[in-house]
């Protein structure tokens, strides 16, 4: 196990805990690490032209598998451990880097521990980001 100060980058040492099999196969493990995500900020390498015309931030991408994978780190070390000390970058909530991409491809802190980020696997993490914040409120019964 890689020696991660889990306080500071508590995701990287959740993808290196929650691996591909347990990850696909199952569900408790896959929902936790999900809600690890959507209560992290992650650290985006940036494109050459930071912006793009509809205002959103042009994602550092690369090549995998087919697909073009936007990259997302859960730390600046394992950003810069992969893109180098003087590539531009932005800190934002996963959630909006993933609402961002919503129907591409991701990959989070490429390398042996990562994890690719296919669209369905997005999909389920926003949906879950929904559900969590439809909370019932509590009902109160009121005795004579």
């Amino acid at each position: 196990m890689t020696n991660y100060n889990a306080r500071a980058d508590l995701l990287a040492c959740l993808l290196e805990l929650t691996d591909a099999h347990k990850y696909a196969h199952n569900p408790s493990a896959r929902r936790a690490f999900h809600t690890a995500l959507l209560d992290s900020y992650l650290y985006i390498p940036l494109a050459k032209k930071p912006k793009t015309r509809t205002g959103k931030i042009a994602f550092l991408t690369v090549h995998n598998n087919g697909h073009d994978h936007a990259l997302l780190f859960s730390s600046i070390k394992t950003l810069s451990e992969f893109v180098g000390q003087q590539m531009p970058y932005t800190r934002v909530s996963a959630r909006t880097a993933l609402e961002q991409i919503h129907s591409g491809y991701a990959l989070l802190n490429a390398g042996p521990f990562g994890r690719a980020l296919r669209p369905n696997d997005i999909s389920e993490i926003l949906t879950q980001a929904i559900e969590n914040t439809r909370t019932p409120r509590p009902q109160m019964a009121i005795a004579n």
